[in-house]
């Protein structure tokens, strides 16, 4: 699923941002453990934490708080923009 075909099938709500320029999105959490999210395609901030949907569309939740991520890690694609935020 590119970004644009997920913009149209979103009845959430929320706003998301487009992440295809990155190939890997990493999360680090103060107790160790790292979540290795592949592909990512659209991200969306909330008070609660990020939304990070994938090309194969799975969505995964990464909440802020107690256990919640102190670092994040990202790598893009090829030619594109590291920073694109």
């Amino acid at each position: 699923m590119t970004f644009k075909q997920f913009v149209k099938r979103n009845e959430s709500g929320r706003e998301f941002s487009d992440l295809t320029n990155e190939l890997v999105r990493t999360y680090l959490f103060a107790n160790g453990f790292k979540l290795v999210i592949d592909d990512p395609i659209a991200l969306h901030i909330s008070k609660s934490g990020h939304y990070v949907v994938r090309a194969d569309g799975v969505v995964t939740f990464v909440p802020y708080g107690a256990n919640g991520f102190v670092a994040l890690q990202f790598l893009t694609h090829g030619d594109a923009p590291s920073m694109n935020f």
